[in-house]
């Protein structure tokens, strides 16, 4: 509830054509300790002066030449938005007390004056003004915590999300781009370990200014989490037009920071996505420009890494030939040639992710026939879920899953061995694709699988990538996917 200090102290407008009454009405105010009181002899000053005042309350005569109340009132309605009108109207015909309270007036005042309604009737107006202010004022706060960090002041991810959704309508109804840049901080966490979360904190605070400093106006900048920043640009020609403000982020962000006496550095990362070229919705485009944020991280940081960048890479990967038996002739010298390994200094081609699945698929299978059937058992489970593995952007998880299976193995390989009778040598081929295959595996280091990582793990186990592909029998050849 408002204080008597805030009610004595609200803003009070009088409008009276007369000017006895107005020194009337002022002289009453004054008594009760009313202290910012103002007055006006102008009904079409009203609306000008409420514009630039914001009264609390307006004690407004009906009748008056040239602009009655009625109208000021009209005038009125166009500024006070909300629907609330802090008008009381004074009047001394009776048939307009119903018609000013239909016109928007929150109350009146009967002419002659009774000096206790004045009072009494003024003190509670101004009460539901006052206390009107204030719910109006909580709504606001309320609305800005849930659309902006408590932190940083920026939109958070749900205000981004529709921020990044209105720039892509207006993107493709005007036939442009837009782009997408996360950005995750390099070095925070030892900053936030090191010297506390105030610290951590206060640093935060600084690069949020220094990403809206840096960025335009019509831009957006929002904290969606930790230490991650997303910029949202709008009207974009093309990956050229993201590239250079990126470029511009990485060297301001990496610029010192003074928190409390102490000299602090970081870097940051940025991945970058571009509408349409790269995704087709909200989701989409932030997705791509989180994995191309990780790209970013994993090459070394401080840099930023563009989502066609790992698209291409994609596009541009070498496949294993298809599973079929060498013919002979041209098609089986074709065949060999591409599976022979790049000579050094080349360019190693990547492992496409269906091929990958082929090779582990058709592997196992044909290791499952060389190798003991009880030395493989305890296998089984892991090597059903070959053939549909789960493929990481610009890479498989080859590495994992065979990993995962070799390492089943060889963890029992001395027990088995008693049992089965496995030779020495088998299960140092065991050990040995182990150690290879664990150097691949890509749940957590998204290492790009090569062909010659792929053929050096399986020639541990005595099999090519032909014969992992052609030795199986045909039944496990019927169960790759196409």
């Amino acid at each position: 509830m408002p204080s008597p200090d805030e009610i004595l102290n609200a803003k009070i407008l009088v409008v009276d054509d007369c000017a006895d009454n107005i020194e009337l009405m002022l002289e009453i105010l004054r008594d009760a300790g009313y202290t910012n009181v103002t007055a006006t002899m102008l009904p079409e000053q009203v609306c000008a002066l409420h514009r630039q005042h914001c009264y609390d309350l307006i004690l407004l005569d009906l009748q008056m030449p040239e602009l009655n109340g009625f109208q000021v009132m009209k005038g009125l309605k166009e500024i006070e938005q909300q629907g609330y009108l802090p008008v009381l109207a004074l009047t001394a015909q009776p048939s307009f007390k119903i018609a000013a309270l239909e016109a928007g007036a929150r109350d009146f005042i009967s002419k002659p004056f009774d000096l206790l309604e004045v009072h009494k009737r003024i003190h509670n107006m101004l009460e539901v003004r006052l206390l009107y202010k204030e719910l109006a004022q909580y709504s606001r706060q309320q609305q800005e915590l849930a659309l902006h960090d408590p932190l940083t002041g920026l939109p958070n991810r749900r205000l981004l999300e529709d921020r990044i959704a209105t720039t892509l309508q207006h993107a493709a109804r005007h036939q442009r781009k837009a782009a997408v840049m996360y950005l995750d901080l390099d070095g925070f966490k030892a900053i936030n370990d090191t010297h506390g979360h105030a610290y951590g904190d206060d640093i935060l605070k600084q690069v949020a200014q220094r990403l809206v400093g840096s960025s335009r106006k019509e831009d957006t900048v929002a904290r969606v989490g930790g230490d991650e920043f997303v910029i949202v640009l709008g009207e974009v020609g093309g990956l050229g037009d993201a590239q250079e403000p990126a470029s511009k982020l990485i060297e301001v962000v990496a610029e010192p920071y003074q928190v409390n006496g102490l000299t602090l550095s970081l870097s940051t990362s940025i991945g970058i996505a571009l509408y349409p070229d790269d995704a087709g919705t909200v989701e989409q485009i932030i997705h791509a420009a989180d994995n191309a944020l990780y790209e970013a991280k994993r090459s070394g940081k401080n840099r930023f890494c563009a989502a066609s960048a790992l698209h291409k890479a994609q596009v541009h990967a070498q496949p294993l030939p298809a599973a079929s038996a060498p013919s002979g002739g041209a098609s089986g010298h074709r065949q060999r040639r591409l599976m022979r390994l790049p000579r050094r200094g080349a360019q190693r081609p990547l492992l496409s992710p269906r091929t990958a699945n082929q090779c582990v698929a058709a592997s196992l299978s044909a290791a499952s026939s060389i190798l003991p059937a009880c030395w493989w058992s305890p296998c089984a489970s892991t090597i059903s879920g070959a053939t549909s593995m789960r493929v990481m952007p610009a890479s498989t998880e080859i590495g994992s899953l065979a990993g995962k299976v070799i390492s089943t193995a060889s963890s029992s390989r001395v027990s088995l061995a008693l049992s089965a009778g496995v030779s020495c040598s088998s299960s140092a081929r065991v050990a040995m694709a182990h150690a290879h295959l664990t150097k691949f595996r890509l749940a957590r280091s998204r290492t790009v699988v090569t062909l010659k990582a792929c053929c050096k793990a399986l020639a541990s186990l005595l099999l090519t990538p032909r014969r992992a592909l052609t030795g199986a029998d045909a039944r496990s050849l019927k169960h790759l996917p196409t």
